[in-house]
């Protein structure tokens, strides 16, 4: 009957048998608990992304960067694995099973966006050099251009007033 119990705790004792409870006389027996999870999520975290330190606080910026690069070079490699089965098996299999893709393929879009000031940044150093084409300006920043303004002419002479130095009265 006691076997049967499910989960719930049994034990079958002879008669005449005390059980005592006893608590830790320690306040810090949640450390228990906590050090078991900590060492958890670290080896975790070594087993998926090969280092801690990019989500974790770290030590210093130089061993940080170097953490942050090895996170980059993981989730590259994840990123590259992904792509090759979508694309070499799960495509294939798709277009098996009736579905009309064509020559599709799977990529991941690594394009970086810019906040609007890192933008109008960028764009304002590459105008001053390059041509930049007015469909990519009109998708990026949603305001409509139609072109280049002409430059202003300067104004005829005849209309440009003379100007005079002041007069200096201590010479």
């Amino acid at each position: 009957m006691l076997e049967n119990m499910g989960t719930a705790a049994w034990g079958l004792f002879p008669d005449g048998t005390d059980i005592e409870i006893k608590e830790t006389t320690r306040g810090d027996a949640f450390n228990v608990y906590d050090k078991r999870i900590e060492r958890a999520e670290n080896r975790i975290s070594v087993a998926v992304l090969g280092q801690t330190m990019t989500i974790k606080d770290g030590a210093s910026h130089s061993q940080g960067k170097v953490h942050l690069e090895i996170f980059e070079k993981v989730v590259k490699s994840d990123a590259d694995m992904l792509a090759e089965v979508v694309n070499e098996d799960l495509l294939p299999l798709m277009e098996k099973h009736g579905f009309a893709l064509g020559n599709v393929q799977f990529e991941f879009d690594d394009s970086k966006e810019y906040t609007p000031d890192e933008l109008s940044s960028i764009l304002g150093v590459l105008m001053q050099y390059y041509e930049v084409d007015e469909d990519y300006i009109n998708d990026k920043i949603q305001i409509p251009v139609k072109g280049l303004k002409p430059a202003p002419t300067p104004p005829a002479k005849d209309k440009v007033k003379e100007v005079k130095p002041p007069v200096n009265f201590f010479d």
